[in-house]
C-alpha cells in the first residue's frame, strides 16, 4: 500500500500511524514536519520511506526496527544528527542525507551492507570514516562538506565517487587505484 502526503502543509504526524501496518510506501516529502513520532519505528512492511524537504533535526530512535527498508530519503531537512540504529537497515539500498546540517555519521552507518547509494552532499561532515564498505556500494556522495581527507575504506563496487568542494588538502591515490570500476570522480 502507497501514501503520499506530499507537498502539503503537514506539521505532525499522528502516533495512530502504526496502525497501517501493511503500508510499504510512505511520502512526506515537502510538509513542515519538525518531529517524526517514535510509532513511526511500528511500520515493519515499509519500504520507500521519503522525509525530504521538511524542517526535521533528527529521526526516530526506533528508526532501525523498520527493517524491511530498502529506501530512505531524509534530504533537504534540518538534521543534525542520525540514530546509530540506522544500522539495523540489513536491506536499506539507497540513503539520501544531503542537504542537511550533519557533522558526523553515526558508527552504526558502517553496518549498511546492502547500500548501493549513499548521498551525504551538502552537509558540515569533517570525516567520513564511518561509510559503509558495503561490497555494492556503487555511488558515494560527499561533496560540499568539511573533508580532509577520503575516507580510508573504499568500498571495491565504487563507480562514483563525488568528493568536490571539501577540505582535502592531499590526495593519497593508493585507494584509488584499488578501485577497478570507478568512473567518475568529482
Amino acid at each position: 500500500q502507497l501514501l503520499s502526503l506530499a507537498s502539503n502543509r503537514i506539521a505532525a504526524v499522528p502516533r495512530q500511524i502504526r496502525d497501517m501496518a501493511n503500508l510499504t510506501s510512505l511520502s512526506l516529502m515537502g510538509n513542515k514536519v519538525k518531529e517524526l513520532p517514535e510509532e513511526l519505528g511500528s511500520l515493519a512492511a515499509l519500504k520507500h520511506l521519503n522525509l525530504s524537504s521538511n524542517a526535521l533535526a533528527a529521526l526516530p530512535a526506533r528508526l532501525g526496527a523498520m527493517r524491511a527498508l530498502t529506501r530512505l530519503d531524509a534530504a533537504s531537512n534540518a538534521l543534525i544528527a542520525l540514530p546509530d540504529s540506522i544500522g539495523d537497515l540489513a536491506r536499506l539500498m539507497e540513503l539520501e542525507l544531503g542537504h542537511n546540517r550533519l557533522a558526523a555519521l553515526p558508527p552504526g552507518l558502517a553496518r549498511l551492507s546492502a547500500l548501493v547509494r549513499l548521498d551525504c552532499r551538502e552537509n558540515a561532515l569533517s570525516s567520513a570514516s564511518e561509510v559503509p564498505a558495503a561490497p555494492s556500494l556503487a555511488e558515494l556522495l560527499l561533496g560540499f562538506n568539511r573533508l580532509a581527507a577520503l575516507p580510508r575504506a573504499l568500498p571495491p563496487a565504487l563507480a562514483t565517487l563525488d568528493v568536490r568542494d571539501n577540505a582535502i588538502e592531499e590526495l593519497d591515490a593508493e585507494p584509488l587505484l584499488a578501485l577497478p570500476r570507478l568512473r567518475s570522480l568529482d
